[in-house]
């Protein structure tokens, strides 16, 4: 508690695609989606507690 964390960012990038697919049986219903989730990544340059 009462910690302090100085850092700085890094890149922002994005992670590994992940390929949604829905489908129903005999409907000929099909959804396929690509979702690549944005994060940033951060390097910590020090810690004060």
């Amino acid at each position: 508690s009462g910690a302090k964390v100085v850092g700085k960012v890094v890149k922002q990038m994005k992670g590994p695609k992940v390929i949604v697919y829905k489908m129903r049986p005999k409907k000929h219903y099909r959804k396929k989606r690509g979702h690549r989730q944005p994060f940033t990544r951060v390097m910590i340059e020090s810690i004060k507690g």
